[in-house]
């Protein structure tokens, strides 16, 4: 199951995230903690994403995900201010290779 969207419904939909109409910044601070379990370890995961955290300073989240032929990937680089949205319709779409060209681009009109 995943959801049906074009690349138009993920830039509104990361602009409203942005602007906190999809959640409150609260909710987002609070939602977007790494969990813990057993004896202290830390799970980078947290309200669906993927995190990735810098001595406790959330950097970035990512997702990803494929069915029946399509695949997405989205990546939101916080201290940049910059998101990447991949959607493609074959399964040997390599995002990886994707986000680290788009990381190497300075971001546009900088």
């Amino acid at each position: 199951m995943g959801v049906w969207a074009s690349l138009d419904d993920m830039v509104r939909w990361d602009a409203g995230w942005r602007q906190g109409k999809v959640l409150k910044a609260a909710t987002q601070k609070a939602a977007l903690v790494p969990s813990t379990y057993g004896d202290g370890e830390t799970c980078l995961s947290a309200f669906g994403w993927f995190l990735t955290m810098d001595d406790g300073k959330l950097l970035g989240m990512s997702h990803n995900g494929n069915s029946g032929g399509f695949h997405a990937f989205v990546v939101r680089y916080l201290p940049q201010d910059r998101t990447l949205i991949v959607l493609g319709n074959v399964d040997t779409l390599n995002v990886d290779a994707i986000a680290r060209l788009f990381q190497a681009m300075p971001p546009k009109g900088k």
